[in-house]
């Protein structure tokens, strides 16, 4: 049991990266959406003269790697769209490999009375094993014994 809850633990712990992987991701490449009474700038213009005053201060295309065709690094509204469906099909398909993996517990479906009961049986058991262990070791013990005495009556002889 202690092994499938490590794998669940590690499960839920890729879910959070995977969920802080996406987060990230939509924060950093979500289209920008026209803020109202304000003039909407998709970003910089390609076709425009370089500013001098803002040039000495901005990375050129070889500060960075390009992530996309575009000149902003941004994907595309479809493209971002079916970036955001695969990301959401990921989270649910771990979310439900989790579920598969709590369901496999033993006693899920069990009433706390029932667990229990069924402890108070197990504890027992174990208690019966520990009696049976402990005559074992006894008779063990006694054969070693006979076994020594009959090994020293053969070496007097």
């Amino acid at each position: 049991m202690a092994d499938q809850l490590s794998r669940i633990q590690d499960s839920l712990n890729q879910l959070s990266i995977q969920m802080y992987t996406c987060l990230r991701y939509i924060d950093s490449k979500h289209p920008a959406a026209p803020i109202h009474g304000q003039p909407f700038l998709s970003g910089p213009d390609p076709s425009a003269p370089p500013n001098p005053t803002t040039t000495a201060n901005t990375p050129t295309a070889t500060d960075a790697p390009q992530q996309s065709d575009d000149h902003t690094g941004q994907p595309s509204p479809e493209a971002f769209k079916a970036d955001l469906q695969e990301l959401a099909e990921d989270l649910v398909l771990k979310e439900q490999h989790i579920e598969q993996l709590v369901r496999t517990l033993p006693g899920v479906d069990m009433t706390q009375e029932m667990q229990e009961r069924r402890i108070r049986e197990l504890q027992g058991q174990l208690d019966e094993m520990e009696v049976e262990v402990k005559e074992a070791r006894a008779e063990r013990d006694e054969l070693v014994t006979r076994v020594e005495e009959s090994l020293m009556g053969i070496k007097r002889v």
